[in-house]
């Protein structure tokens, strides 16, 4: 009876193992669907089927692989949470992270992944999560994107690249709220944010497009919650927006200087005027918007990656 039971749990504790196992299948490629060859991939999922941080780091399992000829690479591994991260680095790409991958019941799963080339990267001004409020609840104010304030006495802002027109109002319990964003001189048009943890614009602005000057956002709802809240915003969270301002024209009309760059949404317009990231190219002409900022992490890696 003993060895029966004791043949019973070795044989319970290798199912349960071989059901933690997952077989991962990953394909690298770059923005025009070429191979990305030789990139290291590091692959940590925890070790434990239950795990408390507040006891410490979580013990993780960490596992290494390399991409083929063919931009592919495979790995085995146990998982008992059935989840991992990634972090994947090549040569002369930006690096990429992908957190908690989750693959449920399966035990097969291919997860393909984009990274993007370094070609020009631009040092730039950079503005992140500002929550500016508005001098008063009604009036147009001016907005620098380059120092990322209002254009007002005791306010950083000195070049007016936005005017934003602004009302609030509460009334019989309702609350509305409208803003008009303009570009002074230029304007912007919208992409959506490309899949990657480093890099997720295009590379540099299209000087072609179609750039329009206004965007609206609006706000209604009832302050006793007796219906649904109606949002309407000028920047969802997976858009980006790329501006041109500060446009020098000659008499014949033609753009003889202008500044780019580019605002990562979403964008706030309700009691205060917000972005989740803006980058300001101080470069007149340059319509480059890779970021300086990525490219030093990609340094940072490499360095750490030749200790």
């Amino acid at each position: 009876m003993t060895k029966f039971c004791m043949t019973f749990m070795l044989t319970a504790v290798a199912l349960a193992a071989s059901a933690e196992r997952v077989k991962a299948t990953f394909t690298i490629v770059d923005d025009w669907g070429a191979p990305v060859t030789n990139a290291s991939l590091k692959i940590l999922t925890p070790k434990n089927a239950f795990t408390l941080s507040w006891n410490g780091p979580i013990p993780h399992s960490e596992h290494n692989t390399k991409t083929d000829e063919k931009g592919c690479a495979t790995c085995s591994f146990a998982s008992p949470q059935r989840r991992f991260t990634l972090y994947v680095d090549a040569a002369g790409f930006y690096p990429e992270e992908r957190g908690d991958i989750f693959f449920g019941k399966a035990n097969e799963l291919n997860v393909p992944i984009l990274m993007r080339k370094i070609v020009k990267p631009v040092e730039m001004a950079k503005t992140k999560l500002v929550r500016t409020p508005y001098p008063s609840d009604e009036g147009t104010f001016y907005f620098d994107l380059e120092k990322g304030d209002w254009v007002l006495p005791g306010r950083k802002g000195v070049v007016a690249d936005l005017g934003v027109e602004y009302s609030y109002r509460d009334s019989e319990g309702r609350t509305e709220s409208r803003a008009k964003i303009t570009f002074l001189s230029g304007g912007a048009y919208k992409r959506k944010k490309i899949d990657s943890s480093s890099f997720k614009s295009e590379y540099r602005a299209n000087t072609n497009e179609v750039y329009e000057a206004t965007f609206l956002h609006s706000l209604s709802f009832d302050t006793q919650g007796r219906s649904n809240r109606i949002l309407n915003r000028a920047l969802a969270e997976d858009e980006y927006l790329v501006f041109r301002t500060r446009v020098v024209r000659n008499k014949n009309g033609k753009i003889i200087s202008a500044n780019y760059g580019k605002i990562y949404g979403r964008i706030d317009a309700f009691r205060h005027f917000g972005y989740t990231c803006c980058f300001f190219n101080p470069i007149p002409n340059d319509t480059g918007l890779e970021e300086m900022e990525a490219y030093k992490i990609y340094k940072s890696r490499q360095s750490s990656t030749k200790r």
